[in-house]
């Protein structure tokens, strides 16, 4: 039973850089709708249906891996899911992309009046 609740190794990376692969393709389409579809409305129906493809993959991998993590979590503590290290785990793995993200959000909205045309950091 061990055997079928834990990912090889590769597995689990390649899990991962695909769950990383749909997030950029969302990003593409959040760009393209802001940057692109203002100038050129061409590739704006393509961008939409891979981002909202991305999102549902993403989801959909998201929560497949968060599955597993429990059930490995329920097996690593003799069938009682501890929730203390389950937490710590998430919260290790997430805190520092949060944190970075956060930080370029800050870096953004600093920046933007130097490039967007209506020289503020506000969304218009």
């Amino acid at each position: 039973m061990t055997n079928r609740l834990h990912l090889k190794e590769g597995v689990s990376h390649q899990l991962d850089s695909l769950r990383g692969f749909a997030a950029l393709i969302v990003l593409v389409g959040h760009t393209n709708q802001v940057l692109i579809d203002p100038i050129s409305s061409l590739i704006t129906p393509l961008c939409g249906l891979l981002a909202q493809s991305g999102v549902m993959l993403f989801f959909a991998l998201s929560g497949w891996l968060i599955g597993k993590s429990i059930a490995c979590n329920i097996l690593r503590y003799d069938g009682l899911f501890d929730f203390r290290a389950y937490i710590f785990d998430r919260f290790i793995r997430i805190f520092p992309t949060l944190v970075a993200s956060l930080l370029l959000l800050v870096i953004l909205c600093e920046f933007s009046p130097k490039f967007f045309n209506s020289g503020s950091n506000l969304f218009v």
